[in-house]
């Protein structure tokens, strides 16, 4: 992936409306890029509405790294967070985790 394409992915990732959200989360399935890591952590931590990061962690599914994977724990854990940006994290782990996330996932909510 380009710097141009990454680039053009986390500026519709962190864009205004939850279609273009999305799209440039699904689009990171076509080509789940680890440069992208920083961004997706970013956006899943600081992302202005509910929609960018939880969309941000719907493309950590395929962006597996050891610093995703522990962003992702973070969200989950977090109980100020949105339960959907929560759903989106716990639903990213369940696919690729470390042994500790098992803890994480069956924490009491």
């Amino acid at each position: 992936m380009t710097t141009e394409q990454i680039r053009r992915i986390v500026s519709r990732l962190n864009g205004p409306n939850q279609l273009d959200a999305f799209e440039a989360a699904k689009s990171v399935w076509n080509d789940p890029d680890t440069h992208l890591e920083r961004s997706l952590i970013r956006t899943l931590k600081k992302g202005r509405k509910l929609f960018n990061r939880a969309a941000a962690a719907f493309a950590m599914q395929l962006v597996t790294t050891p610093k995703t994977i522990i962003a992702l724990e973070q969200a989950v854990k977090n109980k100020s967070e949105h339960p959907r940006v929560r759903g989106e994290a716990a639903e990213a782990l369940a696919h690729s985790h470390r042994k500790k996330s098992h803890d994480v996932l069956l924490a009491p909510p």
